[in-house]
C-alpha cells in the first residue's frame, strides 16, 4: 500500500516504538518467568543451581537491559527512540488519524468497494479533546518512570561509578506488580495508536484491560486473547525452555545417580 509521506512518517516512529517496547517487554518477563518457575519447582531450581553463575548473569543481563530500554524510551538523548518523539508527531499531524484520511488509505488501498460506506460509519473521528487526553497519560507514564525507575537506569547505565549493594538497594524497592503494568500500558500505546491508523478505532484513552501478571500467566491457562498478548508469548516460551532445562537435568541425574548417588547440598541461586 501507498501511504503518504507524514503517514509513513508516523509508521516508521510507530514501529521504532514497538521494537524498543517489546525488548523492554521480551526482557522482564523472560526474567521474572525464570524466578517464579524456580520458585514454583525445586527440580527447576535445582537445574538452575547446576550452573548457578551462567544463570545469574542471564538474570543479571535481562534486570539490566529491561531499565536501560526503559532509558531509551524516556530519556533517548536524540529522540530517536523516545515516545515522546512518537506522541510529538501524532499531535503535530492529527490527520491521519480523521474519518477523510482514513477513507482515502481505504481507498488507495481497497478502491471504492461496496463496504467502505458500512465501514466508514463505524471510523472513530478523534477530537482535540482525545489528543489532550493521550498527552494527559504520557505525561503520567513520564512522571512515574521518572519517580520510579529513572534512578535505577542510571545506576545500571554508570555501573562503574556505583555500588552494587547500592544499586540491589534501589531495585529491591521495584513494585513487580507495577513494573509489569508500566510495561504493558506502553505495549498499549502502541496498539491504541495502531488500530486508530489502521483500524479507524478509538478513543486512544483510555487503553484496554489486559493481563499483566507473569505469576498469573504461569498459574492459569492462556485464554485465546491472552495469546495474542506479546508478554504472555514471551512468558510461555521462557516457560518451554525452563521445561527443556528441567526434563535434561532429570536425565542427566539419573545417569549419575547410577555413579555417585544422590545430589546434596546444592545452594539456593
Amino acid at each position: 500500500m501507498t501511504f503518504t509521506s507524514e503517514e509513513s512518517r508516523f509508521l516508521k516512529e510507530l514501529n521504532i516504538f514497538l521494537n524498543e517496547i517489546r525488548s523492554a517487554e521480551r526482557f522482564l518477563y523472560a526474567e521474572l518467568t525464570i524466578l517464579q518457575v524456580a520458585e514454583n519447582k525445586k527440580k527447576t531450581l535445582d537445574a538452575l543451581n547446576s550452573n548457578g553463575i551462567f544463570w545469574k548473569t542471564i538474570l543479571g543481563a535481562l534486570q539490566h537491559a529491561t531499565f536501560i530500554t526503559l532509558g531509551r524510551i524516556f530519556d533517548g538523548k536524540h529522540g530517536k527512540y523516545k515516545l515522546e518523539t512518537l506522541i510529538a508527531y501524532v499531535e503535530k499531524n492529527p490527520s491521519i488519524f480523521s474519518k477523510e484520511i482514513f477513507r482515502q488509505r481505504w481507498i488507495r488501498e481497497r478502491g471504492e468497494d461496496s463496504l467502505l460506506p458500512i465501514y466508514i460509519e463505524t471510523v472513530y473521528d478523534p477530537r482535540p479533546t482525545d489528543y489532550r487526553a493521550l498527552r494527559r497519560f504520557v505525561e503520567g507514564m513520564k512522571t512515574d518512570y521518572e519517580n520510579l525507575y529513572r534512578l535505577i537506569r542510571h545506576q545500571f547505565g554508570h555501573k562503574f561509578l556505583i555500588e552494587e549493594k547500592e544499586i540491589n538497594a534501589h531495585f529491591n524497592k521495584v513494585n513487580i506488580r507495577k513494573l509489569e503494568k508500566f510495561c504493558v500500558a506502553l505495549d498499549g500505546i502502541y496498539h491504541s495508536l495502531w488500530n486508530a491508523f489502521h483500524n479507524g478505532r478509538g478513543p486512544f484513552i483510555p487503553l484496554p484491560r489486559r493481563r499483566y501478571s507473569t505469576k498469573n500467566f504461569i498459574a492459569k491457562p492462556l485464554k485465546k486473547d491472552d495469546a495474542q498478548q506479546a508478554n504472555a508469548q514471551f512468558v510461555r516460551d521462557a516457560k518451554g525452555t525452563l521445561k527443556l532445562l528441567t526434563d535434561g537435568f532429570d536425565l542427566k541425574l539419573g545417569r549419575d545417580r547410577r555413579f555417585i548417588g544422590n545430589l546434596s547440598g546444592r545452594k539456593r541461586i
